[in-house]
């Protein structure tokens, strides 16, 4: 079954901008975060943690609307 028209809305009003708000907040914790959590571990006599690095395409979640 199709998507209505009204999820449609909702998805471009909606999730676009909060995908969007959730990928740059992941990229600018991304720069800190891991080093500072490594720095609380050693400070407790705990191995570092090792995170591979996630490669995220930019927020770019665009919508559009159809005007009829």
């Amino acid at each position: 079954m199709a998507p209505t028209l009204i999820q449609i809305a909702t998805w471009g009003e909606n999730d676009c901008p909060q995908y969007n708000r959730t990928v740059t907040a992941w990229k600018a914790m991304q720069k800190h975060q891991p080093a500072d959590f490594n720095s609380l571990r050693a400070k407790n006599h705990l191995d570092e943690l090792s995170v591979a690095p996630t490669n995220l395409t930019d927020a770019s979640c665009t919508f559009e609307s159809a005007s009829n």
